[in-house]
């Protein structure tokens, strides 16, 4: 099995050039796939597949921001888990012609990147911080809490903690999150209660936002599409694959799919950081104050499937099939469903920073200058610094507390 998965993945790099220009609309040029990590690692999950092998696609989140996919599979013969990186190999065959690349290749696959250990690989380059769905590899080789915690839950036996990339747990958290020249557009969004999940700035060519789409109010999704219309050239809606979107392409729109929107500037050539700053807000200051609505749903939402079709990336790997009921109570659907359920709003949320978002969505105004503790001690509700979430009450905040099983507060 191990020769069969080193052809494929051989047959994979070979022909790989490593090109952003095609960043997930991977195309075929003289012989050689032209794409990046995601094209090549989508592109082995596929040969995998054909000789049966467990695999999905995963990711980590690079220093710079952008995400490095790669995939992890099951050996079938010792039922060991392994991580293949193709594009680091991609990227080195990529410097050598076409007409040299047999010379190197088989020194450049003693590398073994096709077979990366677990802890190995992520001692590298970082948590894992997504994955495929369908992707219920057990990893019986990781044992220990802290481990367990720091990979959000491939193994199918232990609960999804896993919160979107580079989601914001608060306003002040977007100073570490946020590209310089994207903070003040990020902060303004973040204040209207819309979700972003990546900055894109390379100085002297482009800089760019990525926005869960699905999750802006119906209002803001219809200022979208008419600033789609009118600016072609900075607004761009498309499938989220749940890796970065770089400007260019639309896709048509589909209410059932994931879908994201990138918006910025192509060109930002003899701008300064501060000039940048200022007009990527100004793209962005005709959108509506909102509820959060990232990992927030209805009732109706929960049976019609919209927490699984929502997932980003589901359009590569599927979607899970709903677990309840119309016979089952909100109690029971949250349990089914792995949510959390509040009586209160009377909503369900993926997670507690999904709820906290939510909850802090309600009282901060647009432009509010208030601290956290400021809206909590106004609004009735309670703000915990150690968390940095808000909750909707003291016993809320206690269930926090209790359902966390790395870090207690008491």
């Amino acid at each position: 099995m191990e020769e069969q998965i080193i052809d494929l993945y051989k047959s994979i790099i070979i022909k790989g050039l490593y090109d952003e220009k095609y960043a997930g609309n991977s195309q075929i040029i003289d012989g050689l796939q032209h794409g990046v990590c995601i094209d090549f690692s989508n592109k082995l999950i596929e040969e995998l597949r054909k000789i049966n092998v467990e695999c999905g696609l995963i990711s980590t989140l690079n220093a710079d921001g952008f995400k490095h996919a790669a995939v992890v599979y099951r050996d079938t013969v010792t039922d060991d888990v392994f991580i293949a990186d193709p594009v680091t190999d991609v990227k080195i065959i990529s410097k050598y012609q076409t007409s040299e690349r047999d010379t190197v290749i088989n020194d450049i696959l003693k590398r073994k990147n096709y077979k990366r250990e677990l802890r190995d690989y992520i001692r590298e380059y970082g948590k894992i911080t997504a994955y495929g769905d369908l992707m219920n590899i057990t990893m019986d080789n990781i044992q220990d809490v802290e481990e367990v915690e720091a990979i959000p839950s491939i193994n199918s036996r232990i609960a999804k903690k896993s919160e979107q990339c580079q989601t914001a747990f608060g306003l002040n958290s977007l100073k570490q999150l946020a590209d310089g020249p994207t903070l003040l557009a990020c902060q303004s969004l973040y204040k209207k209660g819309i979700e972003t999940y990546c900055s894109n700035y390379v100085p002297g060519e482009y800089c760019s936002i990525n926005v869960r789409f699905n999750s802006l109010s119906e209002e803001n999704k219809k200022i979208i599409f008419e600033l789609v219309r009118k600016y072609p050239k900075n607004y761009f809606v498309k499938v989220d694959t749940g890796f970065y979107g770089l400007l260019g392409r639309n896709d048509e729109f589909d209410e059932n799919l994931p879908f994201e929107l990138v918006f910025g500037f192509e060109d930002i050539r003899g701008k300064i950081e501060t000039q940048i700053n200022l007009e990527m807000n100004e793209l962005i200051k005709m959108l509506k104050k909102q509820e959060y609505r990232e990992g927030v749903f209805t009732r109706e939402d929960i049976l019609s499937n919209k927490h699984n079709k929502m997932v980003a990336g589901s359009t590569f790997f599927g979607v899970r099939e709903c677990n309840s009921t119309p016979e089952n109570t909100n109690d029971e659907i949250a349990k089914n469903e792995g949510l959390f359920y509040s009586h209160k709003y009377n909503l369900f949320f993926k997670g507690w920073m999904n709820k906290s978002r939510y909850i802090e969505s309600l009282f901060r105004d647009e432009h509010d200058l208030r601290t956290e503790e400021e809206i909590a001690h106004e609004s009735g509700i309670v703000f915990d610094e150690n968390s940095g979430m808000f909750f909707e009450s003291e016993e809320d905040m206690l269930m926090y507390y209790d359902s966390i099983t790395v870090k207690k507060r008491f």
